[in-house]
């Protein structure tokens, strides 16, 4: 029981789930849309201009995302099933398809995930290392604040099916393709991955090169 809102459990899920449901069908179109080309080519200068990263779409943390269901999870879904939209960005003279995740050394070597060097030798190593962590948490930070306000984020969704948590949580899955398993490969190629990283750390070292700390 609710003290402060008088009423049992259950009411308080089923009431959630006719807000979620009805939040999403009137304003869905507008603000729970997917993100377009123009979207993410914003998203992208506001990361450069804040974090010095060019083609980031944002951070990865591992307590969020479990690494064994990365394939299932939204945050790829829509990518690998061609769903989204293709936002192309050049970096030290090398263009790449995708956007990408800022992510710990747990995760895979994915081409979407930039991770810091493992053990930073040299000079530009380091400085990318440090840079990389940074904005890593600057975005944790604010995820940190988005989990304190709504707790659905954090805790288990114990009792809701699939379709209630589609509009709780705006939620879908699609199925296979041939299309699909070739964007599979095309992201988690290693090379790509260790290709971009090289790319973005001399980016950011030699484009900062007079204020490298």
């Amino acid at each position: 029981m609710d003290d402060y809102m008088r009423m049992s459990e259950r009411t308080a899920r089923e009431s959630l789930y006719t807000l979620s449901r009805g939040v999403v069908e009137t304003f869905g179109d507008v603000y729970l849309r997917k993100p377009s080309l123009h979207d993410l080519q914003e998203l992208y200068a506001a990361h450069e201009e804040r974090h010095g990263f060019p083609g980031m779409i944002g951070s990865i943390e591992c307590s969020n995302n479990d690494v064994n269901i990365l394939d299932q999870s939204p945050i790829f879904n829509d990518l690998l099933n061609g769903k989204a939209s293709d936002a192309p960005f050049t970096v030290n003279g090398n263009e790449y398809k995708y956007g990408y995740y800022l992510t710990d050394e747990i995760y895979p070597q994915y081409s979407t995930f930039v991770k810091a060097f493992r053990h930073s030798v040299e000079e530009r190593d380091k400085f990318f290392k440090r840079r990389q962590e940074g904005a890593h948490k600057d975005v944790e930070r604010a995820f940190r604040v988005l989990k304190a306000k709504w707790h659905i984020v954090e805790h288990a969704a114990r009792p809701l099916d699939l379709e209630t948590l589609r509009y709780i949580i705006h939620v879908q899955f699609q199925p296979e393709t041939t299309d699909y398993l070739h964007r599979v490969v095309d992201i988690q190629d290693a090379n790509k991955h260790r290709q971009l990283r090289e790319d973005l750390a001399d980016h950011i070292f030699y484009g900062n090169n007079n204020d490298n700390e």
